[in-house]
């Protein structure tokens, strides 16, 4: 494309399709009833070395955020990673705009009420009980927005919300360590041939997860190990004929139960905004001995 800042304009006539059939609004390409799902994409690098993040043109209109895959030049691939046959997500998502008001998501794993404490699982959940979406939740950091309105009152074809300038949400934060030391997909890895599935690594030296990276990160960590920032995504239940064969995390010693693998994304901060690296699977045991702490994440 001659511009960057084409790549939104692309993709409108095939988003106008899926807002139809999908039945949902998008954002930077992303259908807001499966936020939480779609922000599991994995980029593939393909021949052309380490993705590189897209542009920003001068126009405020052209802010490419970091976790859609819009802000990357790269293709990007979803669905084929992740063991997912249902989802649960454990916080909220909000969108700030310009003039620093807010609105929350209204996504279908967020809607979702899922009976899961079962067989060991461990309560994770940042998300407060079920709330109007607009009225000001007792939080600290509030800060991040001026005010919090209905999500009717956010229409993507208004000017002030069609390009959102942050999202946000109260989550909570995890340090795990990657090495560079890949995990087996079992047969499967022809489906990233130029990337690596990394080891996430648990303070004790316990293998407790897994991320998809590029091959040229993937050598970066090799050279320089070191410990990366996690907040929590969703919650998965895993498809039995999902890469039956794949291990994400040591099930020696982390029990492979229904509604156990935790998505989680790495991230790293610029000032006080926090940038995508990647997203990653982690068990839930290995997240609560992390002992994660709850902070507020603007990205």
């Amino acid at each position: 494309m001659s511009d960057s800042a084409d790549i939104l304009n692309a993709f409108k006539g095939i988003e106008s399709v899926l807002r139809q059939s999908m039945e949902t609004d998008f954002w930077y390409g992303l259908p807001e009833r499966h936020f939480d799902q779609v922000l599991g994409w994995v980029l593939d690098q393909g021949s052309h070395g380490s993705p590189e993040r897209r542009p920003t043109s001068t126009g405020k209109q052209n802010r490419f955020p970091s976790w859609s895959w819009v802000g990357w030049i790269s293709g990007a691939s979803l669905g084929t990673y992740f063991p997912t046959k249902e989802h649960r997500s454990e916080i909220h998502w909000f969108l700030i705009n310009d003039k620093g008001v807010a609105f929350r998501l209204s996504t279908v794993a967020s809607n979702a009420i899922i009976d899961y404490h079962k067989d060991g699982n461990k309560d994770v959940s940042v998300a407060p009980p079920p709330w109007d979406g607009c009225s000001p939740p007792s939080w600290k950091g509030r800060d991040m927005f001026s005010r919090i309105v209905p999500r009717v009152k956010a229409p993507t074809d208004e000017e002030e919300w069609r390009f959102p300038r942050y999202l946000a949400c109260k989550n909570a934060l995890a340090t795990f360590q990657l090495d560079g030391q890949v995990q087996s997909l079992n047969g499967h890895g022809r489906l990233w041939e130029h990337n690596a599935n990394l080891v996430i690594w648990a303070a004790d030296g316990t293998r407790a997860g897994s991320i998809m990276m590029s091959r040229i990160f993937a050598a970066k960590v090799s050279d320089e190990p070191r410990f990366f920032e996690f907040i929590l995504v969703t919650r998965l239940k895993r498809s039995r004929s999902h890469m039956t064969h794949v291990a994400y995390f040591d099930e020696s010693i982390y029990p492979n139960r229904d509604w156990c693998h935790l998505s989680v994304m790495m991230i790293e901060r610029e000032g006080t905004v926090a940038q995508r690296i990647g997203v990653g699977i982690v068990h839930e045991d290995a997240w609560v001995n992390a002992n994660p702490r709850i902070t507020f994440i603007k990205l």
